[in-house]
């Protein structure tokens, strides 16, 4: 509510117009609250801990924006045409019709909510072993409630009848966050040092297979810690994938944490390794004693060859009724490393010239 974008020129008809605006909007928060509470008794998600996290959170909201932002319990009966998408990190992922469709404003007529979107389709997130509410999905929803929701909006909990896991209800985009892709075949870029499926036909099968779960993969031995945000980003589920805000922030944390190995290892220090400063060492290790033929980080450019029809000049490129996206069980359950087995030799990386600039001119 922002009294600075207008005025009526008379100074106490522009307070009265003040006064009004504000009686009415701390009333409609008093009678959103009062409307929850007495709205507690109406649902459960028989659960206790599950029933006073959502009450909490709508306890919780002081403002209309953050009112309308509230997750909400919804019974499994109020989605239909439910569809399976892909599989995550966490469990399955569907697309479903929302019945009821999602909050809007205050109706302080009706004393409830009026609600928009009937029908609306949104993305159930069903966690794995979460029937008992492990420690685990409970952090889950709220890391999402605090960061992603500015990304990705949580609408509220429902369960599975059948199951009993709890499922996230969230925004569904269906052509949303490529962005985060992108970054995934970047940093699979940089490690590597080859540009993603170099070595066959960029055509339709190609495309297809993509589809169907088929990610590009290393050469080498890469840090785990790398190698699950890299996965992450490449999930074929929108909703799986971090936010460019947390990539940041630990892409930052690893930069940190890398300066202060190269720092410890020129004074002999051998201990406090941080859990990436381990896998980096290991991978290292494991990378030297492999190579047959070391090739250095400069030379990487220059050790393929690409495959002829590899290209993107000239041609039309037109895929039509391309399969759903999905993930494949080799790549994000069977093969942890994303190691390539077709490589006979492997190529040896410093990850730590990957922060050269860093450490030379202290930014991050």
């Amino acid at each position: 509510m922002n009294f600075n974008n207008w005025t009526s020129g008379n100074n106490d008809i522009d307070k009265f117009i003040q006064v009004s605006q504000l009686s009415t909007h701390i009333r409609n928060i008093k009678n959103v609250l009062e409307w929850g509470t007495r709205n507690f008794k109406n649902w459960t998600s028989g659960n206790h801990n599950v029933d006073k996290f959502i009450q909490d959170t709508q306890r919780s909201a002081h403002t209309i924006y953050e009112i309308k932002n509230v997750i909400e319990w919804i019974p499994n009966d109020r989605f239909c045409n439910i569809e399976y998408i892909a599989k995550g990190g966490f469990g399955k992922v569907y697309k479903a019709n929302w019945i009821d469709g999602c909050i809007d404003k205050w109706s302080s007529d009706n004393r409830n909510w009026r609600r928009k979107d009937q029908y609306k389709f949104v993305a159930l997130k069903i966690l794995n072993n979460s029937e008992n509410v492990a420690s685990e999905f409970m952090h889950e929803i709220t890391s999402h409630c605090k960061v992603d929701n500015f990304v990705v909006k949580l609408y509220g909990i429902s369960q599975d009848p059948k199951t009993k896991n709890y499922i996230m209800v969230l925004d569904y985009a269906k052509d949303g966050d490529t962005v985060h892709m992108v970054f995934g075949i970047i940093m699979y870029e940089v490690i590597s040092g080859l540009p993603p499926y170099y070595d066959m036909s960029h055509d339709n099968n190609l495309a297809i297979k993509i589809c169907q779960g088929f990610r590009p993969k290393f050469n080498i031995k890469v840090p785990q810690l790398i190698v699950q945000l890299i996965k992450r980003c490449l999930d074929a589920n929108s909703s799986s994938r971090p936010e460019a805000k947390v990539v940041k922030k630990t892409l930052s944390q690893w930069s940190k944490e890398v300066i202060i190995l190269e720092n410890y290892k020129k004074i002999n220090i051998c201990n406090n390794y941080t859990e990436l400063n381990k896998q980096i060492i290991e991978t290292e290790n494991v990378n030297k004693n492999s190579s047959i033929n070391s090739i250095s980080s400069t030379s990487l450019g220059l050790s393929y060859k690409t495959h002829p029809k590899a290209y993107y000049t000239s041609r039309l490129l037109n895929f039509n009724n391309l399969p759903e996206p999905k993930n494949s069980y080799d790549y994000y359950e069977k093969n942890d490393d994303i190691i390539s087995k077709e490589f006979l030799e492997s190529l040896q990386i410093d990850i730590y010239q990957l922060n050269m600039n860093y450490g030379s001119n202290g930014k991050e």
